[in-house]
C-alpha cells in the first residue's frame, strides 16, 4: 500500500501502481474463498434442502463439484489380487466367465496389463465431464489472454471465479500446467 495513504479507504482510491497492484492481488484471494465456501456449501447440503431459488443465483461453474469421482473401489481391494482371484476362480471352475471378466478389466484399462494394479480411470461419463470442465476453464483463461492479459492472471483469475484448487495458488498452477503443450512420448 502506498505510504501517501494512511486509510484503506484512501489507498482504493488511489492510482499509483503499488495501490493498484495491491488492489488486483487482492481481489482473486477474497473471490476464492468466497466461491469455494459457496461451492462446498451447495455440495454438502441434502437434496431436500436444495432450491430453485439457490441454484439460480449459482454461476453455473459453481454448481458442480471441482472434479466428478465416478464409482469408487472397496477399500482394501487390490488390483493384483482382484486379477489373482479370478484366474484361481476360472481354473477351479473351468468356467470362461472369470476370464472374461479378467478381459473386461483390462479392455476398458481398469487395471493396467502388466501389474493388475488399479488405474484412476472413473467411467467414460466421469471422464468426458471432467474433461468438459477443464476445457471450460481453459476457454476462459484463453479468451482473457486474447484480450491482452497476461497468462499468470488470467489463470489467477480464472482460478478465483471458478474456485479451483486446494487453494487459489494451486488452481491457478493447474491451469497454467494445462495451458502447456505436453511433451511427446518417446
Amino acid at each position: 500500500m502506498c505510504a501517501r495513504w494512511s486509510r484503506a479507504a484512501d489507498a482504493r482510491s488511489c492510482q499509483c501502481s503499488e495501490c493498484r497492484s495491491a488492489r488486483r492481488s487482492e481481489r482473486p484471494g477474497a473471490l476464492w474463498r468466497q466461491n469455494r465456501q459457496k461451492r462446498n456449501a451447495v455440495l454438502r447440503m441434502k437434496v431436500k434442502d436444495l432450491t430453485p431459488q439457490l441454484l439460480q443465483g449459482l454461476p453455473f461453474y459453481l454448481r458442480r463439484p471441482e472434479k466428478i469421482r465416478g464409482l469408487g473401489r472397496p477399500q482394501g481391494l487390490r488390483g493384483p489380487d482382484l486379477v489373482e482371484y479370478l484366474m484361481v476362480l476360472g481354473g477351479v471352475w473351468q468356467d470362461k466367465r472369470f476370464d472374461d471378466c479378467i478381459n473386461a478389466l483390462l479392455e476398458h484399462r481398469i487395471v493396467e496389463p502388466c501389474t493388475h494394479s488399479f488405474t484412476d480411470k472413473q467411467g467414460p461419463y466421469a471422464d468426458i465431464s471432467n474433461q468438459h470442465f477443464k476445457n471450460e476453464c481453459l476457454a476462459e483463461v484463453r479468451a482473457l489472454t486474447g484480450q491482452g492479459m497476461d497468462v499468470r492472471p488470467a489463470c489467477r483469475l480464472v482460478a478465483a471465479r471458478w474456485g479451483l484448487g486446494n487453494s487459489l495458488a494451486a488452481g491457478a498452477q493447474q491451469l497454467r500446467d494445462r495451458l502447456r503443450p505436453k511433451k511427446p512420448k518417446k
